[in-house]
């Protein structure tokens, strides 16, 4: 389908350009203080010694269209923005890169001493190039042409031009996969790559909006970064080590008869537990040991941590036995005596590893886990009857 010609996605496009740019900065430059959206340029980079990058961010939906050239409205249009802010001072030459970047991937060979490995020695004639292309401006241009060639601007000009740098075939995928590459993941967080650009995104567009919303400029910390970076990586490790919902976990068909023998079972059946109570139990009982299984693969679990839990269930578990059998009298059944103790182990609301147990299934899995071993029970005399 056509596009409509008054379609607003070219210029979001290259709004967005610019939100690209600057986290690709933000990621890659490792000794900058901040990065500025729509201050002094669409992109600004500072560092600690108050050297800046100024840079325009020139997108094109179309490879073929919009290339920067000697006669480009792009061109002209940046030279007149760098040089007014250089006439004006607000900015220092010597202090100063200038960047202009575009997503197309060729330049003409007439913009060769602004490519980034050119020296800087032909700036000179590459002024008079200048000069000869913009001898019969287009309306677009003439303005910017005038002001930009101004005799009592050529001094300024020309230390813009020497550290002007003009950068082409600046790729969307390529930024980000620059940006992926500069995340120095670990092994075992690449699968989120792609899920930690966009969270860092999302963050670097809410900071600059907030900033707008405020009356002020978007200056974002390069710390600010770091400390986002680590706040996403940090969710994605404890997501990685909180166990999966119960419904997640499927289980095989025809799991109940398989599990009939085991002892944990027979502990159930010792109280006269009802089916319900049973089946529940061979559920969270396996679904627990495939959580086991799938945390050790992944290793954001220490075996140590189930000991740990092993410990505490089990001391917990002795504290429930020895109340409910204290309270019980002399002539109540055995049996209604360990639904008690198991009811009350299966309500537990337990730790692991520090922090609370996500998925209750977890702590009755392990008990159950507990009962097939016999180091816990639920019937008084359990031990006596099974072993």
């Amino acid at each position: 389908m056509e596009q409509n010609k008054h379609s607003a996605s070219a210029p979001l496009a290259g709004y967005y350009y610019q939100f690209e740019r600057a986290l690709w900065h933000l990621a890659t430059k490792y000794n900058i203080s901040y990065v500025g959206i729509e201050t002094l340029d669409d992109v600004t980079v500072h560092d600690s010694n108050n050297n800046s990058i100024l840079e325009q961010d020139k997108y094109s939906q179309s490879d073929c269209t919009s290339r920067i050239s000697l006669k480009s409205e792009a061109l002209w249009k940046t030279l007149h923005i760098w040089l007014s802010q250089v006439n004006e001072g607000e900015i220092a030459p010597e202090k100063t890169s200038f960047h202009l970047v575009t997503n197309t991937t060729t330049l003409p060979q007439t913009l060769a001493p602004l490519f980034p490995e050119e020296p800087r020695d032909k700036i000179d004639d590459f002024l008079e190039k200048l000069k000869d292309a913009a001898q019969k401006p287009g309306e677009k241009i003439k303005g910017h042409v005038e002001y930009v060639l101004k005799d009592e601007y050529r001094d300024n000009l020309l230390a813009i031009l020497r550290r002007t740098e003009v950068f082409a075939n600046a790729k969307r995928a390529t930024l980000r996969e620059d940006i992926k590459s500069a995340l120095n993941l670990s092994e075992d967080l690449h699968e989120h790559a792609d899920h930690i650009v966009d969270s860092l995104m999302g963050w670097l567009s809410n900071q600059v909006m907030k900033r707008w919303e405020g009356g002020q400029q978007a200056l974002i910390a390069r710390q600010s970064y770091c400390n986002q970076y680590q706040i996403i990586i940090d969710r994605i490790q404890k997501d990685k080590r909180d166990f999966r919902s119960a419904r997640r976990v499927t289980l095989d068909s025809g799991y109940e008869e398989q599990e009939s023998n085991r002892m944990y079972v027979k502990q159930l059946n010792l109280i006269n537990a009802t089916h319900t109570k049973i089946t529940h139990a061979i559920g969270d009982k396996l679904r627990t040991q495939k959580e086991k299984l799938r945390v050790a693969e992944i290793g954001t679990i220490l075996e140590s941590d189930w000991e740990d839990f092993d410990f505490d269930l089990t001391r917990e578990w002795e504290r429930i036995k020895d109340k409910i059998v204290n309270e019980a009298g002399s002539d109540d059944d055995p049996r209604t005596i360990g639904l008690g103790i198991y009811d009350e182990a299966m309500a537990m609301k337990a730790n692991f590893a520090g922090a609370p147990v996500s998925q209750d299934y977890i702590t009755k899995g392990e008990f159950h886990h507990l009962a097939d071993e016999l180091i816990v029970g639920w019937h008084p005399d359990y031990k006596e009857k099974l072993q």
